[in-house]
C-alpha cells in the first residue's frame, strides 16, 4: 500500500508599519516650525491636524514644515499606515507669542485728561507704560484706561503685551496736549461817561505762556485802532464811539488752533450828563 499524504500551505502576511515615533514636543515663539518624526520603513505616513491650526506643507513626509500656527497649543497626530494596520502618535507645538498689540489712534486733546482703549489680549498679559511726557494711568494692567495730568505737548504710551519668553507686542499712542490757559481780563465790565464822540478803553490780559497765542477782537466789527497790535496782551483801543461793545480775548494754541479759550469785557461808552 503506498503512502499517502497531503499538504496545505498557510500564508501570513505581516503588515505591522514602522512605529510611529515623534520627537519631543516644543513651546516656540513663532506662526511656523518642523514636525519630526522617526523615519518610516513599512508603510505609508502622514501628518494629521487634530486640535489648533497649521498646515503641514509635506504632509507625507516625516519631517515637514508646518505653517499659520495659531496661538496657544497646536497638535497633530503623525499616523504610520500598511494595509489595515495603523500605527499614532501625538506631537504638538504651542505657540507662545502674545497677542498682537493694537490701540488707539494718536489723538489732539485740550485739557489734561484722556480715555484710551487698547484691544484684549487673548493670549499674554498686557501692560500701559508711559513712554514720554507725563500723567497718571489709571490702572496699568487693564485695556481701558483713564489718564489724568498730562502734560502739555507731546505725551507717548505704551501697551505693552508679553507672553512667557516670546518678544514682547508693542503699540503706543501719542497724545498732544494742546489745551491752553483761560485768559484773565482786567476789564470787568465797565461805563465809561465821555462827552467827546471817541474814546480810548484800555484793556488788560495775563500774559502768554509758551506755545500759546491769542488776539483782541472787538464787536461789532469797526476801524479800531489798537496799540500796540491787537495780539498783545496788555493794549488801547482807539476809535470806540458811543454804543455797546462785547470786547474778547481769544487765546488758542500756536499748533493750529485746535484748542481755544476765550474771556469777554463789556464796555458801555456812553455821553455824560450837563
Amino acid at each position: 500500500m503506498a503512502n499517502c499524504s497531503s499538504i496545505s500551505l498557510v500564508t501570513i502576511t505581516n503588515n505591522q508599519p514602522t512605529k510611529a515615533e515623534v520627537f519631543n514636543d516644543k513651546i516656540i515663539c513663532s506662526f511656523t516650525d518642523t514636525l519630526k518624526a522617526k523615519p518610516v520603513f513599512q508603510g505609508t505616513s502622514s501628518w494629521i491636524l487634530i486640535s489648533g491650526t497649521g498646515v503641514a506643507l509635506t504632509p507625507s513626509n516625516p519631517i515637514s514644515l508646518v505653517n499659520n500656527l495659531g496661538l496657544g497649543t497646536n497638535k497633530f497626530e503623525f499616523i504610520v499606515t500598511k494595509a489595515n494596520c495603523v500605527s499614532k502618535a501625538v506631537l504638538s507645538r504651542t505657540n507662545n507669542l502674545p497677542s498682537v498689540s493694537l490701540v488707539s489712534n494718536d489723538t489732539i486733546i485740550c485739557e489734561n485728561k484722556l480715555s484710551i482703549m487698547a484691544n484684549l489680549p487673548l493670549q499674554g498679559i498686557g501692560r500701559w507704560v508711559t513712554n514720554k511726557g507725563i500723567g497718571i494711568i489709571s490702572n496699568s494692567l487693564s485695556n481701558t484706561i483713564s489718564i489724568n495730568g498730562i502734560g502739555k505737548g507731546l505725551n507717548s504710551y505704551i501697551w505693552s503685551v508679553t507672553s512667557g519668553f516670546c518678544p514682547a507686542s508693542i503699540d503706543s499712542i501719542q497724545v498732544f496736549n494742546y489745551s491752553v490757559f483761560k485768559p484773565t481780563t482786567s476789564g470787568t465790565n465797565c461805563i465809561i461817561l465821555t462827552t467827546n464822540t471817541s474814546s480810548i478803553v484800555e484793556l488788560n490780559s495775563n500774559e502768554l505762556v509758551s506755545g500759546e497765542s491769542a488776539t483782541w477782537t472787538i464787536f461789532p466789527n469797526a476801524s479800531y485802532t489798537f496799540s500796540p497790535n491787537s495780539l498783545a496782551s496788555n493794549i488801547t483801543v482807539g476809535g470806540v464811539g458811543r454804543g455797546f461793545y462785547r470786547m474778547v480775548r481769544d487765546v488758542f494754541d500756536s499748533f493750529g488752533g485746535t484748542c481755544r479759550s476765550k474771556d469777554t469785557v463789556l464796555v458801555s461808552v456812553i455821553p455824560e450828563s450837563n
